[in-house]
């Protein structure tokens, strides 16, 4: 995740990795940032894969505190996430 700053802090761009695209695909700017807000630490992106069979499927990452969800491809993951910048 590449964080940019404005007049608050933004994300700026994404590279996901899959199992079928393992060196990554980066988003510029085809996600949308719901929520983001650094000092309560939550996190809430979507991405909608317009076209169908590319990487990276349609998910959404929901992070509240130190922990992330990633729902993609009917899978749901739950990981630790560091809010370190």
């Amino acid at each position: 995740m590449e964080i940019g700053h404005d007049t608050e802090p933004v994300v700026a761009s994404l590279n996901v990795r899959t199992p079928r695209a393992p060196g990554g695909v980066h988003l510029y700017g085809n996600f949308n940032t719901v929520t983001f807000d650094v000092q309560k630490r939550i996190l809430f992106i979507e991405f909608v894969q317009q076209n169908s069979g590319q990487e990276p499927g349609s998910f959404t990452l929901d992070v509240k505190g130190e922990e992330a969800t990633l729902r993609i491809d009917n899978k749901v993951i739950t990981r630790p996430f560091s809010w370190f910048m």
